[in-house]
């Protein structure tokens, strides 16, 4: 395992995982994996509730209705599965005090099972940086 450190928050990759960043987001993937995971950070002022969590995602009314509860490591929300057009989605929003994350993984609808215990395991060990 290797780990990830971005500003605010760390990740372990598995042994093969990529990275890259832009100023938007932080992208893993293995070479001739399924899909890809994304993640994006942001801080408020103040630590952050499901209420102020409500208001920063935007999310249609209906699509609200079905999110589920998330735990990813030090780190809960909540999450949502879906596909479209061919390409199955799961997103989280996460927070811990006062910093969100936006995860998203995406790959083929018909390959979301082919690493979709890899990337569960490896959600699993995102915490905050500062955490020790």
């Amino acid at each position: 395992m290797l780990t990830y450190t971005a500003d605010w928050w760390q990740i372990e990759l598995p042994e093969g995982w990529m990275s890259e960043c832009d100023d938007a987001c932080h992208s893993f993937y293995y070479p001739g994996g399924a899909g890809a995971l994304q993640i994006n950070a942001y801080r408020k002022d103040t630590p952050i509730s499901d209420f102020d969590l409500f208001d920063l995602i935007d999310l249609e009314e209906e699509a609200r209705e079905h999110l589920a509860p998330a735990m990813l490591g030090g780190f809960s929300g909540h999450q949502l599965l879906y596909s479209e057009d061919g390409i199955f989605w799961h997103k989280w929003w996460v927070y811990h005090e006062n910093l969100l994350l936006h995860v998203t993984y995406t790959c083929p609808e018909d390959e979301k099972h082919v690493e979709s215990l890899t990337v569960r395991d490896l959600l699993d060990t995102l915490k905050p940086a500062s955490a020790g």
